[in-house]
């Protein structure tokens, strides 16, 4: 059982890597994707696999279109979804809200410890993960979230949530 987390853990660093290393490149042209699509999909998934989380989720019914790469717009929301999952409290709730804008704007927030200021920057750093944390994790999914964030000339924000987790709010 130990070996078999423990080759879990690095086939996941490795895909990480990997997907770091394809972001560097170019994604070609990019389409029209919708956002709230990618978000509904995202979110299921999601509650698929963190089945003890409630999920608090406000998208809108018509789609929020944006210019980007569909797999980059898709990392961005899985990675923020499952750090919001891991980083929360245990049963506790994870916000998702879409807002059309414009411009439209991702927000995910959790109820957990949250982000203390100074760490808010190196956080999306490859392999930074906040002292004391001990979640499961190679500290490359904010990392991600940050290269996309750029290739899609996007930005991001990380503040505090209603609940005292960290929120995050990526504005296209």
């Amino acid at each position: 059982g130990d070996a078999l987390a423990e080759q879990r853990r690095l086939v996941a660093l490795l895909d990480g890597l990997q997907a770091l290393a394809r972001g560097d490149s170019d994604p070609g042209d990019l389409q029209d994707v919708d956002l709230a699509d990618v978000a509904d999909v995202a979110v299921q998934a999601a509650r698929a696999r963190h089945g003890g989380v409630t999920w608090d989720v406000a998208l809108p019914d018509e789609p929020v279109v944006v210019s980007g790469w569909e797999p980059g717009l898709r990392m961005v929301v899985e990675n923020l979804l499952e750090n919001a999952a891991r980083h929360g409290r245990d049963g506790g709730t994870v916000g998702v809200r879409l807002e059309a804008g414009p411009p439209p704007a991702l927000v995910v927030e959790d109820d957990g410890p949250g982000i203390p200021e100074g760490e808010r920057d190196r956080i999306f750093e490859p392999f930074a993960r906040l002292d004391g944390t001990e979640t499961p994790g190679s500290g490359l999914g904010l990392a991600l979230v940050a290269q996309q964030v750029r290739l899609h000339d996007a930005s991001i924000q990380v503040g505090e949530s209603p609940a005292g987790g960290a929120a995050f709010r990526v504005r296209f």
